[in-house]
């Protein structure tokens, strides 16, 4: 924040008024919009689980 030109009980500049608008509105939403795209694919992934499972039981027996 500090980088922005935050000083702390002074009011605020433009640039120190949009770093805390980023930091709490739109780094959260980046990040949550991230970690959806990866559970989407991890929910894809863990529904092969059985099979996986089941090719894996497949080759110990085959050895």
């Amino acid at each position: 924040m500090s980088a922005a030109g935050f000083v702390a009980n002074k009011t605020q500049t433009v640039a120190a008024q949009n770093a805390i608008s980023f930091c709490f509105i739109w780094l959260p939403v980046i990040i949550y919009t991230i970690v959806g795209v990866i559970m989407l694919f991890y929910r894809k992934f863990e529904k092969m689980e059985p099979m996986i499972k089941a090719e894996l039981e497949q080759r110990r027996n085959a050895e």
